[in-house]
């Protein structure tokens, strides 16, 4: 059995969807947002094509370690981690532009890690203690059958054993 992130980036290495007025900084690779009057929207025409559940989890790691002002009521409160998890489901259809988060005026949220999880997927990650997963925290990486190459880093998944 393998778990699969369904977010086009995972690592959150690429500059992510934002409404308003939103400021991104870059530093070594890693992009800090901030916005007096915008939001940040990492899940928004993030999910990979043949998304397979009628519902959703999707995940964040922030470096910040803080209260967030997000759209949707938290799963996992990472106030104290710095990862979150958001129930995405609304009247049967999972809801990828949601959740959202505004930074707050006067400071950054700086996305690190991101997931989109069936909820049988969740469910088995909950049982294991993990709210996400990225190529550092995976417990190993899934090899194709037969071609002993890695996954696309943009594509993370991980085996089970069954």
């Amino acid at each position: 059995m393998r778990i699969r992130t369904w977010h086009r980036h995972p690592r959150a290495d690429v500059a992510l969807t934002t409404w308003g007025s939103v400021t991104v900084t870059v530093s070594d690779g890693v992009r800090s947002y901030s916005s007096q009057h915008g939001t940040l929207n990492p899940f928004a025409h993030a999910v990979l094509t043949g998304f397979p559940a009628k519902n959703g989890v999707c995940t964040i790691r922030f470096r910040e370690t803080r209260s967030i002002i997000a759209s949707n009521t938290a799963l996992v409160d990472g106030r104290k981690t710095g990862e979150w998890a958001f129930d995405v489901t609304s009247a049967g259809t999972p809801q990828f532009w949601s959740p959202y988060f505004s930074p707050g005026v006067g400071t950054t949220l700086t996305p690190l890690a991101l997931g989109i999880f069936t909820p049988d997927d969740w469910r088995i990650m909950q049982m294991l203690g993990l709210n996400l997963f990225d190529a550092l925290t995976a417990p190993y990486a899934a090899v194709p059958d037969g071609g002993g190459i890695p996954p696309s880093p943009h594509r993370l998944d991980w085996g089970l054993a069954a």
